[in-house]
C-alpha cells in the first residue's frame, strides 16, 4: 500500500521547521497526497518533539487525511511508568493522554520498558517491537549461537525479551537463560538462579537501555567472579556516550541501535584499552520492519 511518509529524523516529507525569537515552533510539510494515509517516524526524546508531532497532527487532520502510524524507536518517559508520591507527576501517563490526542490508528514502539504500563497509560493500540525484529535473521542468528548463556539485568527485561529468550532456548546444546538481583541496599547484583555453574560460559547479556552504563558494569565485575570466558552485549536504546565507552570497555561483543542517536563508534577508538573486538549498529529507523 501506498503512504505519505513522514520522518522527523530523515526530513522525508518536510519542507521546513521555522523557529521564532519567542521560542515558537511551526513545522511545514511538503505536499501530500490526499489518496494515502499518513505514516510518521519521529525518535520522541524532548517536548519539543511532541509539540512538533502535536503540529503535525493538525496540518494532516486539517487536509482529512488519516494517520495510519506513528512510528517511534525511542520512546520519552518510558522509565517514568509510575508515581511513588502525590507530588509527583505520572509522565507516562501524561504522554499517553497526548497519544491519544493524535488520533492515529495506531503507534509502533521500539523495545518499550514495560509494556503493561504503556497500554494501561495509552488507548491508541500499540505495536510493540525490540532490535531482533530489524535484524538480519542470518546476523541475530549467528549471534546467538555465539553464545551458551543469555542473561538479563532483572526479572523484567527476562519478560520484555521472552521470545528472544525461546529462540535461544531452542537452538539447543544445553543453552541457558537467567536474570540477575539487586540489592538496593548494597547494590550489587547477585544470580537468580543458584544451581547454574558459569565457569567457562559464553554469556550474551541483553536489556532495552544504556544510560551512563553502571549497572552494566557492575554485571561485568559479576561475571568475572563467575568465570566467564567471554562476554557480550545488546541494547537497543543507548542515551549516553559513557555509557557506550564502558561497554566497549567491559564487553568482547556490542550490538547497539540508533534508536536513541546515530552512533558512530568510530570516535571512540582513542579512548585507550578496549576489550571489544566487535561492534554492530542495528538500523531500527526503518518506516516498516
Amino acid at each position: 500500500m501506498t503512504y505519505n511518509h513522514i520522518n522527523f529524523i530523515t526530513g522525508e516529507g518536510i519542507e521546513n521547521i521555522a523557529r521564532f525569537p519567542d521560542g515558537d515552533i511551526q513545522p511545514k510539510l511538503k505536499d501530500l497526497n490526499r489518496k494515502y494515509p499518513t505514516k510518521v517516524t519521529m525518535r520522541l526524546k524532548t517536548p519539543e518533539d511532541f509539540f512538533l508531532l502535536l503540529c503535525l497532527t493538525d496540518i494532516v487532520h486539517r487536509q482529512e487525511l488519516r494517520i495510519d502510524e506513528v512510528y517511534f524507536p525511542y520512546f520519552m518517559s518510558m522509565r517514568n511508568d509510575r508515581v511513588m508520591n502525590f507530588a509527583s507527576s505520572f509522565n507516562l501517563k501524561v504522554i499517553g493522554n497526548m497519544i491519544d490526542m493524535i488520533g492515529a490508528d495506531h503507534i509502533r514502539v521500539l523495545t518499550a520498558h514495560d509494556r503493561d504500563a504503556m497500554k494501561h497509560c495509552i488507548k491508541t493500540p500499540i505495536v510493540f517491537q525490540d532490535n531482533f525484529d530489524f535484524a538480519d535473521d542470518t546476523c541475530i542468528s549467528m549471534f546467538m549461537r555465539n553464545f551458551n548463556v543469555l542473561a538479563f539485568p532483572d526479572e523484567g527485561a527476562c519478560k520484555n525479551f521472552q521470545h528472544a529468550a525461546k529462540y535461544f532456548l531452542s537452538l539447543g546444546n544445553g543453552r541457558k537463560v537467567i536474570w540477575f538481583k539487586k540489592d538496593r541496599i548494597t547494590e550489587q547484583f547477585t544470580l537468580a538462579q543458584t544451581d547454574v555453574n558459569l565457569e567457562g560460559a559464553r554469556v550474551l547479556v541483553v536489556d532495552d537501555l544504556c544510560d551512563g552504563g553502571w549497572t552494566f558494569g557492575k554485571i561485568a565485575e559479576k561475571l568475572n567472579e563467575l568465570g566467564i570466558a567471554y562476554r557480550g552485549i545488546m541494547i537497543t536504546h543507548l542515551i549516553q556516550e559513557k555509557g557506550l565507552v564502558l561497554l566497549l570497555q567491559n564487553y568482547d561483543e556490542v550490538v547497539l541501535t540508533n534508536s536513541f542517536k546515530d552512533w558512530k563508534t568510530e570516535a571512540f577508538t582513542n579512548i585507550g584499552e578496549l576489550r571489544c573486538k566487535s561492534v554492530q549498529i542495528l538500523d531500527v529507523l526503518k518506516p516498516n520492519a
